[in-house]
């Protein structure tokens, strides 16, 4: 459906990943599979984080789940071979008042606005295909009866093909009125098959443009019997509704119909920005008509297209509709400026060096020694606590390294101190990739990608917080990316001495970076259009996906930035560059909420932190703990200097003075060193104070943090 393209963008790559270090395993398919896929698709790599995930297979119950190609819920009934489209802003629901004086969540309660119904016997419901921004789904019988439709978000509307069934269509909310009149039993409305349209008015106060058109000249006639209005006859062509927020949204919206996205490309443009590349259809269409979330309009370089129509999406703000012209991508760039500052900070040090007295003053280089002379450096079990402490060992390194370039830090030792903690960090990462491993990582051949085998021994898929259904891998694996490309940046040889470490960490990346590989989908974790990640796998999830930490995102972007750094992979730099300025910007947007924040209800903003961010549901919680300094922790961690970059100093402050600042941190709570780190661009002599002797996260060197805390520019 469509290869990636760049200048240039890297070769794609064919190889599976190498068996003595990766068996290969299909044993998913006795837990999960992606039944829903068609035969053809499902052979090669299928994407398991993506906005539609929930049609890849059916929940517990044997049913769909829906999906949310905002601003539009769509709930496809595979057993009655129904497609309902919804438009929900106007059912939000909010939870009760927290402690921060804010609702804890909103969501959009479940309701199908309007039922698209197949009308054939022995339909059955497939994925068919998929790209970068669009995916086709259709009810079909297998030979020539179905209804088809590519979704995506931002569609302003909701296109269905008809193929030897009739128009019908119904709603749960009663059709009360046909272009403004009322409607009774057995109404009958008679009109054209090659073009039509009605504005159908509901109980709950919607109107909803339906359009169509069509090849033949025939006539259609609907008639409305059973709250159901259905054509006479079989149709063969193309369906769409919109709904219709004001009569000044019906003119636009009947000016534009006809035309839909048909597929969508990203393509990326060196460091400085990014394409979609749009196929649109009928192949007469001159132009479409689709929506753009908050973050797009900063980085769009045309605003000629842009036309008066707004909705909302359900939990990422106001959509604002733009056209798609034939033939014409979108194009989208961040400012010169932009790059100067990611590139600052996305680099192994931070972008400013302490004084040398505040590091003696604070006793940086014996903290550090004391961790680097510890008796054993823990390798706790687990791969997402495992990589953290080797991230966390890797900083030691790293600080070690950059004190001894100080000479006046010499008598305190601190050549040996760098030269012990590197050869404790490299035995380490050796082990990674020894028979010994406990619960190795496996290929799995059913939808491509790299899993812990702990699932399978314990007969629980959801164990390491569910990797094995693809959850959270771009959190757990950028700390191994990162860990093992801080040891080849500080010893060039090791990555010659260690070919199966380099082999093993590349796959990694291979995992969650592949840009056009045959073993693994493209982006498994990025979606283009939201501008971030999304943590939750393959199983099903009733308000969609989600992400709750994204500082780890963060991490993983950075770590691959670097990886390509060290490896000299110009084209995995490049793009980790744009998708880091990308999601940066996303987090800035949706999870973050400034004061000029208007992508979520105001009721919802004074928390400050989105929380866990689902596609139809915002919860101020996390998945572990409703703690406050969890919450907004999680979204601190691992301290690294890319942080000044993704979290910038006017949300850190907007967000101690209002929240942070009013909670209890002892100094027994791990948390506390995360929040105390992260508040030093406020003052990094309170910082280092706390930081002396607070309890540690298990990530975070205190000598790490102590180091970090000093380099912050002061606000």
């Amino acid at each position: 459906m469509g290869t990636w393209m760049s200048s240039p963008m890297e070769h794609k790559n064919t190889s599976p990943p190498d068996p003595t270090l990766f068996a290969a395993t299909d044993a998913l398919k006795a837990f999960i599979s992606p039944t829903n896929v068609s035969l053809d698709k499902a052979c090669g790599p299928v994407p398991t984080n993506k906005w539609w995930g929930n049609l890849l297979s059916c929940n517990a119950a044997g049913r769909l789940d829906p999906v949310y190609p905002s601003p539009y819920t769509v709930c496809i009934d595979n057993i009655a071979a129904t497609i309902a489209c919804s438009y929900l802003y106007d059912c939000m629901h909010q939870g009760p008042i927290n402690v921060n004086g804010a609702i804890s969540y909103y969501f959009f309660p479940r309701c199908c606005h309007l039922l698209f119904h197949c009308d054939a016997p022995g339909v059955r419901f497939f994925v068919e295909d998929w790209d970068d921004l669009t995916v086709q789904v259709a009810l079909t019988d297998g030979k020539t009866q179905f209804l088809r439709s590519v979704m995506a978000l931002g569609q302003a509307f909701m296109t269905i093909q008809h193929s030897n069934v009739p128009i019908c269509l119904s709603s749960e909310c009663a059709i009360v009125s046909v272009n403004g009149q009322l409607i009774a039993e057995g109404f009958v409305y008679k009109g054209r098959s090659d073009a039509g349209k009605l504005v159908l008015g509901l109980n709950n106060g919607q109107r909803w443009l339906l359009c169509w058109s069509s090849c033949a000249s025939d006539a259609l006639t609907f008639t409305f019997t059973n709250q159901t209005l259905k054509s006479s006859a079989a149709f063969n062509g193309i369906v769409q509704a919109a709904i219709v927020p004001s009569d000044e949204a019906l003119t636009v919206l009947e000016q534009y119909a006809g035309g839909y996205v048909h597929r969508g490309q990203v393509t990326l443009d060196s460091v400085h920005g990014f394409h979609y590349k749009w196929v649109i259809q009928p192949p007469t269409a001159k132009s479409a008509l689709h929506f753009v979330l908050e973050h797009h309009k900063t980085l769009l370089t045309f605003h000629t297209q842009a036309v008066n129509l707004m909705v909302h999406s359900h939990t990422r703000g106001p959509m604002h509709a733009y056209t798609i012209e034939h033939g014409t991508s979108w194009n989208f760039a961040f400012s010169p400026d932009e790059e100067e500052k990611v590139a600052a900070c996305a680099q192994f040090d931070p972008p400013r060096d302490p004084s040398v007295q505040d590091v003696i003053d604070n006793r940086v280089v014996d903290i550090l020694r004391a961790e680097v002379d510890a008796a054993t450096w823990v390798m706790p079990p687990g791969y997402y606590f495992r990589g953290k402490a080797l991230q966390k060992y890797g900083s030691m390194c790293l600080l070690a390294a950059k004190l001894a370039q100080f000479k006046e830090l010499e008598p305190l030792g601190i050549g040996s101190i760098a030269s012990t903690a590197l050869t404790k960090f490299k035995g380490l990462l050796d082990t990674l990739t020894t028979p010994s491993v406990e619960f190795p990582l496996v290929y799995d051949q059913v939808y491509k990608g790299i899993i812990t085998s702990e699932g399978f021994a314990k007969h629980d898929v959801h164990v390491e917080f569910g990797n094995a259904v693809y959850n959270d891998h771009h959190y757990h694996y950028g700390y191994f990316i990162m860990a093992v490309a801080i040891a080849f940046h500080l010893d060039a040889s090791y990555m010659h001495a260690n070919t199966r470490l380099l082999e093993w960490t590349a796959t990694l990346v291979r995992d969650v970076m592949s840009a056009d590989d045959a073993c693994f989908p493209r982006f498994r974790t990025f979606d283009w259009f939201l501008g971030h990640s999304m943590s939750h796998g393959v199983t099903c999830m009733v308000d969609g996906k989600d992400e709750e930490s994204t500082s780890e995102e963060i991490n993983c972007l950075y770590a691959c930035g670097l990886w390509a750094q060290v490896t000299q992979n110009s084209s995995l730099r490049d793009v980790s560059r744009v998708m880091l300025k990308l999601a940066s910007l996303a987090h800035r947007t949706y999870f973050f909420m400034s004061h000029s924040n208007v992508t979520h209800p105001p009721a919802f903003r004074p928390n400050k932190v989105s929380g866990i961010l689902f596609e139809n549901k915002c919860d101020y919680t996390t998945w572990f703990s409703a703690n406050r300094e969890c919450i907004h922790g999680i979204q601190m961690l691992p301290v690294s200097p890319v942080l000044e970059y993704s979290r910038p100093s006017f949300f850190v402050v907007e967000e101690w003075n209002e929240v942070l600042s009013k909670l209890d941190l002892p100094s027994t709570n791990a948390w506390t060193s995360l929040l105390v780190a992260n508040s030093s661009v406020m003052s990094a002599r309170d910082a280092c104070k706390k930081l002396q002797d607070c309890a540690m996260d298990d990530g975070l060197s205190r000598a790490y943090a102590l180091y970090f805390s000093l380099t912050r520019p002061s606000h």
